[in-house]
């Protein structure tokens, strides 16, 4: 991967502070942080991320995203964002589109990761294929998958998981897929969702970035009286 942090800022819709640079990985974790990664300190019920931002420099970032008013107290570029997590995401999103690959993307109540390996081990015979590690398949897990996706990628199989209303719209605006599956639609979650019809309805959604090209594969089994309503 190669991207200048002047990319970065204009798919974040950020600005820029210090010189334009050439970053090499995308890290949210200090953990994994490489010499000329970009560190995205991430927000969580527990933690901050932008609390480890001199930690992520002192393992080699050379930049990193910043979604607090008050300004950092740092000796590298930084690009000043809205929300870092939107960022990540745009930034997946920006990094998909400059590859360009055939997009399937997976979901359903059961099955999805399954499926996404059977999809993933018959693509890699012929093209250049990545897929989702384990079950990367949330708002944090489908920028993550992106990203580390390599430049000849050819064919990306992406698995995409919910739990609440609204996430499965976010995460198909992300990767825009040509090819989407839905595996099932079962009784999950029903703590966020009404009943299985509204499930159904959210996991739909894999098809509204579609266009009049591309193809929805839809389990034949799945026998349930509100199927013809939902699709």
């Amino acid at each position: 991967m190669e991207l200048s942090l002047q990319q970065i800022a204009q798919w974040t819709e950020g600005t820029i502070h210090g010189e334009n640079i050439t970053l090499s990985d995308i890290s949210t974790d200090t953990r994994s942080i490489n010499a000329g990664s970009l560190f995205v300190p991430l927000k969580g019920e527990r933690f901050d991320g932008h609390d480890y931002v001199k930690q992520a420099i002192e393992k080699g970032a050379r930049a990193f995203l910043w979604g607090h008013k008050q300004a950092p107290q740092n000796s590298i570029p930084y690009v000043q964002v809205q929300d870092t997590l939107s960022a990540y995401q745009q930034i997946a999103a920006g990094y998909l589109r400059q590859i360009n690959p055939t997009v399937v993307a997976i979901t359903g109540s059961n099955g999805k990761t399954t499926v996404k390996d059977l999809v993933h081990s018959i693509a890699q015979k012929k093209f250049q294929s990545h897929a989702t590690k384990g079950n990367f398949n949330n708002e944090i897990g489908v920028p993550r998958t992106i990203l580390s996706m390599p430049e000849d990628t050819q064919v990306l199989v992406i698995e995409l998981g919910i739990e609440m209303p609204g996430e499965m719209e976010n995460l198909t605006a992300m990767v825009t897929p040509d090819i989407a599956i839905l595996t099932n639609v079962g009784p999950v979650h029903l703590e966020n969702y009404k009943n299985l019809k509204e499930i159904a309805k959210a996991k739909m959604e894999i098809t509204a970035p579609m266009n009049s090209k591309g193809l929805f594969i839809l389990n034949a089994d799945d026998r349930r009286p509100d199927r013809k309503s939902v699709v």
